[in-house]
Parts: C-alpha cells; structure tokens; sequence
C-alpha cells in the first residue's frame, strides 16, 4: 500500500480474494511493488487472458485509463493491441 505500512493493495483477483475471506481460508500472495502504470498493465493482461472481453468492453477499458490520465502506450501495453486497434477503440 502506497500510504500504509504493513498493509497490501490487491492488483488483480479481487472477486478470489472475496471469495476466499467467505469461505475462511487463506491464500498465498505475491507481493511486489508496482507502479500505476505497471499496475493498470497487469491488471489488463490479466483480464485478457482470463475472459473473452468483447470490444466494447475493451473499449470502455481504455477510456476509463485515458480518463485517469494514462498514456496512450500504457493503454495499449495492458490491453495488448497497436496504435490503430487502440484508435478503433477510441
């Protein structure tokens, strides 16, 4: 965590990490620190590689980054595309 010592973000699997605080059993963590942009990047492979995103959902994706100030090259790195699929999107 970025302001708390001691205490951790989750990067990316948030419903498994709900799902085991509901069931009451622990898990094994990596742990490694990430910049926002490194962070947004693996978030995006991850949801690549987990689920079939349709465009538009892709799309939405990329603008809510956009919105929060990433570059387009961050952009297109978590969402694995070129500059065109990334125009395409916007």
């Amino acid at each position: 965590h970025p302001e708390a010592k001691s205490r951790y973000q989750v990067a990316y699997g948030h419903r498994r990490l709900a799902a085991t605080r509901k069931l009451g059993i622990k898990v094994r963590a990596v742990i490694r620190e990430l910049t926002d942009e490194q962070l947004v990047v693996s978030q995006g492979q991850e949801n690549s590689a987990r689920t079939n995103l349709s465009f538009i959902e892709r799309a939405l994706f990329a603008a809510r980054l956009e919105e929060r100030g990433f570059g387009r090259d961050v952009i297109m790195a978590s969402l694995g595309v070129d500059k065109a699929a990334l125009s395409k999107m916007m």
